[in-house]
């Protein structure tokens, strides 16, 4: 996986993690607080494809981030990756917090487990949104409980999604895709990281393979507050 350069105000890598240092046209998508998070691409288990693409394009459309992806040469793999990581931890406990995004689904793989976005706590997943078929499937886990699994919302026909993740000093996260809304919950007391792109799991096929989304609209919102409402 390598990063293509489309217009000159673009970033260079470093062997794991890249600056976002484009600026789309669109007023929507704020990186300024976002690096760009790659799977190393001389890895030892993850084998680049030599054809498609790789890295990120900005243009008036928004923020494409796409990436190579080919079955991983040893059993215990780093999954490939390719997401926009927010460069502040928080603490739910702090304050409230609000990530809102809007992306189209260019092109999944066509096996493995593809997550959207998703909230760890030291590389540990606390809460994440996952496309399966036709919807976004929400997982939270919090330490000493039981995953709590459902179903977010439905991807529109023209693979349009869009999300807004809330969360209350209390734990309380209110998650909106595509309009329809859900109450999780996540540990007040960790810090926590969050990244949204494409971060594939599981058995990803055997064949070449490219993984590609546009995003349209990205913010991110951290308020010093107590109380309020989702």
């Amino acid at each position: 996986m390598r990063l293509t350069r489309y217009l000159p105000a673009l970033c260079l890598m470093t062997p794991l993690v890249a600056q976002a240092q484009i600026t789309p046209s669109s007023s929507a998508i704020n990186l300024a607080g976002f690096n760009l998070l790659e799977t190393p691409q001389g890895h030892a288990v993850l084998e680049p494809s030599t054809q498609g693409r790789g890295g990120y394009i900005a243009s008036p459309a928004g923020v494409t981030l796409g990436m190579d992806a080919v079955r991983s040469s040893n059993y215990h793999t780093v999954r490939p990756t390719i997401a926009l990581q927010e460069t502040q931890r928080f603490r739910p406990q702090d304050g409230v917090t609000v990530y809102d995004a809007a992306l189209h689904l260019d092109r999944l793989p066509r096996r493995g487990h593809t997550v959207i976005a998703e909230i760890t706590a030291d590389d540990q997943p606390r809460l994440e949104l996952a496309v399966e078929g036709d919807t976004v499937i929400v997982t939270d886990g919090i330490p000493g409980a039981a995953p709590f699994r459902a179903v977010g919302g439905t991807i529109s026909p023209s693979r349009n999604v869009a999300y807004r993740i809330a969360i209350l000093p209390n734990g309380g996260v209110g998650i909106t895709v595509n309009g329809i809304k859900g109450m999780y919950a996540l540990p007040v007391q960790e810090a926590l990281s969050f990244r949204t792109g494409l971060m594939v799991s599981d058995d990803i096929g055997h064949r070449p393979d490219i993984a590609q989304v546009t995003f349209t609209r990205l913010t991110n919102t951290h308020r010093s507050t107590i109380g309020g409402a989702i």
